[in-house]
């Protein structure tokens, strides 16, 4: 007992070291900071990359286009995929669509409207989603499960 006190009386005045304890005691602290930042920057990159696919696909589903040989849906998740530039996994892209005869009908009654892309001059709302997984198990534990958004209205062209 009394050369355990001797010993720790030794320590007492002792300063070096201390540097190094206090950083480990800060890491796992700091690193769970710079995780979650990453995690949602990559969360908010995802949304605006879903929010900008959005708008451009559902720019060019307006124009009634589609790719030869395929459907009008198979040209917009085609188009979708290309516009996430592989970031977000087009399969996993929820894409809903409903036309409505004007503007004034969507903003009246915005759960109305028939499902489908619409014809010549319809007024269709798309609206996408994507369940967002993370990078890491860790924001998902802290927020749960997210889902990212995006919904656009569009007026069909005169196409035919």
């Amino acid at each position: 007992m009394k050369a355990m006190k001797r010993t720790l009386r030794r320590f007492r005045g002792d300063s070096e070291g201390n540097a190094t304890i206090e950083f480990a005691l800060l890491i796992p602290a700091l690193g769970l900071v710079l995780g979650m930042a990453i995690e949602i920057s990559a969360m908010v990159l995802a949304e605006g990359l879903l929010e900008s696919a959005a708008m451009k696909t559902a720019r060019i589903a307006s124009t009634g286009y589609t790719s030869e040989g395929k459907s009008r849906e198979q040209t917009i998740q085609e188009y979708l995929a290309r516009e996430t530039f592989g970031l977000l996994s087009p399969l996993r892209v929820a894409v809903a669509s409903k036309a409505y005869p004007s503007y004034s009908e969507l903003e009246a009654n915005p759960e109305g409207g028939v499902a489908g892309f619409g014809g010549p001059n319809d007024v269709v709302r798309y609206s996408f989603s994507y369940p967002w997984d993370g990078l890491t198990p860790l924001l998902k534990g802290v927020l749960g499960a997210q889902v990212l958004t995006a919904s656009v209205a569009v007026r069909n062209e005169p196409f035919e």
